[in-house]
Formats: C-alpha cells, structure tokens, sequence
C-alpha cells in the first residue's frame, strides 16, 4: 500500500550455498548422558564459629572462685558428619580444661549450641580456647581450624 517506487528489488543468487555436511557418529562414541553421575560429598570441616559470654568477670567479694556460663557456636562447614565428636574447653595459663558436651551427625552448614562452665579461680588475664573435635575423632578436611580463643579479664571485688 502507498509509494513503493524507492522499494530496491534483489534478485537472488543463481546458484543456493550448499549447506555443511553432517559427520554421522561411530557407534563407539558414547552419548551424552542427562543423568548426572554421583559424586562424593566433600569431608567436614568443624570451626567455632562464635563463644558467647562474659570478658570481665568479677569473684565475689569473700569466695575463692567464680563459676560463668559460656555458649559456643560449632559449625560444620564441610561435607555432612556421620560419627560424634566432643568440644573442651582449656583456661590458659593454668591448663584447666571445662567439657562443653558431645555432639552426634552435623550435616553441611549445619550448627549447634553448647554450653558450658568455666571456673576462675584467680585474678588475672586468661585466654578461654574453645576446641571443637577435641579427641579428633572426625577426619576433616581442614584440622587446623577447630579453635576460637577469647581474652577474659577477672578481677576480685
């Protein structure tokens, strides 16, 4: 419809592009399969992810230790654990050590909660080291990530 005089007519090639031709395939190559192939599940790999509690602690005026409440944080950020494992914890200087429980199966970054208590018997400046596997009954990818540390003040009142 309309002025179609500025409309260039082509005319098309006298002889068509032969298309490529297919290579058929041997029957010896295989082919793709849509199922994918099963795969290990990698090894777990346990880390503290985080201790909760206090960092100043204070012994009551007239008692020779006080007793405080920690929470740590175990993750598991490797492949899925079948086995149970422990978590301690170690006051230093002095080397006490305080259980925080045991913990069976943890699937890929799964994490639970432990509690614990550590006694301070003395003032002073301590490092709380919080080890998860601490009997290293879990063969882990990593084996040099199971430690969180916090520095814990204790004064007497």
């Amino acid at each position: 419809l309309g002025n179609c005089s500025g409309i260039v007519v082509v005319n098309p090639p006298a002889t068509a592009t032969p298309l490529p031709s297919a290579t058929p395939l041997s029957s010896t190559t295989p082919l793709p399969s849509s199922t994918p192939q099963p795969t290990e599940p990698p090894p777990p790999d346990l880390v503290v992810a985080n201790i909760t509690g206090p960092e100043d602690v204070v012994i009551p005026s007239g008692d020779s230790s006080v007793t405080v409440e920690y929470s740590v944080t175990l993750t598991n950020i490797g492949g899925p654990i079948t086995g149970s494992f422990s978590a301690e914890g170690e006051l230093l200087p002095g080397n006490d050590t305080f259980d925080f429980g045991a913990v069976g199966n943890l699937g890929i970054n799964q994490s639970i909660s432990l509690d614990g208590e550590v006694i301070f018997e003395s003032a002073g400046t301590f490092a709380l080291q919080i080890t998860v596997d601490s009997d290293d009954d879990i063969n882990e990818s990593r084996e040099n990530n199971n430690v969180l540390v916090i520095n814990v003040t204790v004064t007497n009142e």
